[in-house]
């Protein structure tokens, strides 16, 4: 593989760890700078590192599995880092996949982890095993949540999901995103603490 400029890599490293990015995605991280993403793209296609699925998900070539779910994780993400040259920031050089029902983590600005999971009609039961795996995996104990330095994000895009979180009784310090929109487009995004 050539040596790549770092804006490239940046690009690259993502698809790598997420399988996948929307073009507009891949346009957001750049937003606000004169670094014009087209030529890369065009690049990465021509070198055959990526290719894209429905001619609006890239990802590397010869790997072409994407989630949704991730995807809409990642605009969360995207949005959440409130900078106008995002492929730049710590915060999405820290961006990695998680288990446990949550897609995708980062560290933000305030030091703190902020995990970010899509939830449906089908998934709302991994919400109780990601509250179990918070306290498993940190130690705390009921109201020392605070504390914790984590934030949860559940990615919704179903009204009745969101009814279904508030019923929930959640302790975990969380915030529901809702997000309106198709993945290969900029979705409307509001957060909501329930």
């Amino acid at each position: 593989m050539p040596e790549l400029a770092p804006e490239t890599r940046v690009t690259v490293n993502l698809l790598n760890k997420f399988g996948a990015l929307t073009i507009d995605q891949i346009k957001k991280m750049y937003e606000g700078t004169r670094f014009n993403p087209k030529p890369m793209i065009s690049f990465l296609c021509n070198s055959r590192i990526i290719q894209f699925l429905d001619d609006n998900y890239a990802v590397l070539q010869n790997r072409p599995q994407y989630s949704p779910e991730t995807l809409y994780c990642l605009w969360v993400m995207l949005d959440k880092i409130k900078e106008s040259n995002i492929a730049r920031t710590d915060e999405i050089r820290s961006a990695n996949p998680c288990d446990n029902g949550v897609e995708v983590c980062f560290i933000n600005k305030a030091k703190m982890i902020e995990y970010i999971a899509f939830i449906d009609k089908n998934s709302i039961s991994k919400v109780s095993m990601i509250q179990d795996t918070f306290y498993t995996s940190t130690g705390c104990k009921i109201g020392e949540e605070k504390d914790s330095r984590r934030l949860y994000t559940f990615v919704v895009n179903d009204e009745d999901v969101m009814d279904i979180l508030a019923e929930m009784n959640l302790t975990i310090p969380f915030m529901v995103a809702y997000v309106e929109g198709p993945l290969t487009e900029v979705p409307s995004i509001e957060y909501y603490e329930l």
